[in-house]
C-alpha cells in the first residue's frame, strides 16, 4: 500500500440516527452492503430527497485523494449517441429504484 488509509470521522447526525439506522439494515438486508473490518473508511450523511425521504450519500473526497486513477479515457457521448441511434426509430428511458444500488461492484 503506497499510502496511508485516510481517516475520517463520522459526521454527528443526532436528528437523523434511527433513518441512518434504519437504511443500513434495508442495505445489509438486500445485500447491498456487508459488514467490514478494512482500514478504509468514508463518512456517511443522510440528504433530503426532496419528497421527504432521506438518501444515504458518502464523502469520499479523502479516498479519492489516494485513488489510483483510470488511465482509460472517457467515451466521447455525442459518438456514442451516434453509434446508439443508427437505423433505430424507437427509444424508451427506465427510472430505476435506487438506481446507482442497481450496480455490481467486483469483491477484492
Amino acid at each position: 500500500m503506497p499510502h496511508s488509509p485516510p481517516a475520517c470521522r463520522p459526521y454527528p447526525q443526532p436528528r437523523h440516527e434511527e433513518a441512518l439506522y434504519n437504511i443500513i439494515q434495508e442495505f445489509l438486508k438486500a445485500g447491498l452492503i456487508t459488514e467490514s473490518s478494512s482500514p478504509y473508511a468514508a463518512s456517511v450523511m443522510l440528504v433530503d430527497k426532496g419528497d421527504g425521504k432521506k438518501r444515504l450519500v458518502v464523502d469520499y473526497k479523502k479516498l479519492n485523494r489516494v485513488t489510483v486513477k483510470d488511465s482509460s479515457p472517457m467515451p466521447n457521448m455525442e459518438e456514442t449517441i451516434r453509434k446508439l441511434g443508427k437505423g433505430y426509430n424507437c427509444f424508451s428511458k427506465l427510472d430505476l429504484k435506487s438506481g446507482f444500488y442497481q450496480t455490481q461492484s467486483e469483491r477484492s
